[in-house]
């Protein structure tokens, strides 16, 4: 009895082994499988996140009725992100300028401006009326963005080559001499910072050594030009 009893607990032990041996396998299939998945999740993400998202036609709809609120125009922002990464396109890039514009992302705005105007700038269409007008626009936005950065300069460039552009629209002509105003108002500011004369007051308690750090500069061949009144 006893030697079958032993012979049954061998072949128990046997079997539970094999049984935990398979379930590790099981296991690290398992995990195989999962990071497969993610794997194959990560791939198309994009994809999948793109489709949930606006349209370009929708973007520019709602533009329109976002206004300044910018939980609308975050919205708007993210969606012409992906629709830049899949297909961009001056459009796109126009749109991402004017919803960084309204959020006050005014390098970015810049940025997206320059681009949609480089890519329609390539293209045969620019040559026609419609397409010097596009141009011109493209060249406003980012002056726009320019003169809100500070860089009058380059806005007031920008709204020159508009303005050459499309002629008969005077916002460029006064955009223009916005910036030309702010450009030689930023310049007469530096000038006045540049003609001020330095100030140093000397303060402290009685016996602290005023005086006698007054006289050390008054006296001392230090190299620098000290006037006495």
């Amino acid at each position: 009895r006893d030697g079958v009893q032993g012979t049954m607990m061998k072949a128990t032990t046997t079997t539970t082994t094999a049984e935990c041996m398979g379930g590790v396998g099981d296991s690290s299939k398992a995990r195989g499988r999962d990071k497969g998945r993610r794997k194959v999740s990560k791939k198309l993400a994009p994809f999948v996140r793109v489709s949930g998202l606006l349209s370009l036609k929708e973007c520019e709809d709602r533009l329109l009725r976002a206004g300044t609120n910018k939980q609308a125009l975050k919205e708007i922002r993210t969606s012409l992100k992906w629709i830049i990464k899949e297909t961009p396109s001056w459009e796109a890039f126009e749109l991402r300028a004017r919803t960084n514009l309204r959020l006050e992302n005014l390098s970015d705005a810049a940025v997206d401006a320059g681009r949609a105007f480089a890519l329609y700038a390539n293209l045969e269409e620019r040559k026609t009326t419609k397409g010097f007008q596009i141009c011109a626009r493209l060249l406003a936005t980012r002056g726009k963005a320019l003169l809100d950065y500070g860089s009058y300069r380059s806005a007031a460039k920008d709204f020159e080559r508009a303005r050459e552009l499309h002629r008969s629209n005077g916002a460029y002509k006064y955009l223009q001499n916005l910036a030309k105003r702010k450009l030689e108002t930023a310049a007469m500011r530096r000038e006045d910072e540049m003609a001020k004369i330095p100030v140093t007051i000397i303060t402290g308690f009685l016996g602290s050594g005023k005086t006698t750090l007054l006289n050390h500069i008054l006296t001392e061949m230090h190299g620098k030009k000290i006037g006495r009144g």
